[in-house]
């Protein structure tokens, strides 16, 4: 299934909700890639990332376990011969894949979901998901 969406230049509107649903509800952390690739290719890093965010901001326990999964996979490097916008002479609105503050809102929503949870295990995914490569945001520690 991957293989055809990622040879399209672009997908359908209509396809992105059930991708990033798909990847959310992928028990396999690498198989949830076939979803979550296209859809980073197609839609943006940007926009895949900020619906893993509203999935474990708003979801059930096992789409927030989906999207921590997930999110490993919305990181997938841009290569040129997956999506031709990323060529030479290519040409790709680079807001489409700007994720800083997404990352931060992730950071945030991860967090929240952490001191939260009462499921030892949803603490454990949320804290490999948790990726904190400067330490934390200003604006979070001082929620803390």
């Amino acid at each position: 299934m991957r293989e055809p969406l990622l040879e399209r230049a672009c997908l359908p509107e209509e396809l992105f909700a059930p991708l990033m649903a798909a990847a959310v509800h992928d028990p396999d952390p690498s198989f949830c890639r076939w979803f979550v690739e296209p859809a980073v290719y197609a839609f943006g890093r940007r926009r895949a990332m900020a619906a893993l965010v509203d999935y474990l901001r708003i979801g059930t326990d096992a789409e927030q376990a989906g999207a921590v999964r997930a999110w490993y996979q919305a990181h997938v490097p841009r290569r040129a011969d997956r999506a031709p916008a990323y060529g030479p002479g290519g040409v790709r609105d680079p807001a489409l894949d700007e994720s800083q503050d997404i990352s931060d809102a992730w950071l945030d929503a991860s967090m929240r979901v952490f001191a939260e949870a009462t499921d030892l295990r949803m603490r454990h995914h949320v804290l490999l998901g948790a990726y904190l490569p400067c330490g934390i945001p200003a604006a979070l520690a001082q929620t803390a």
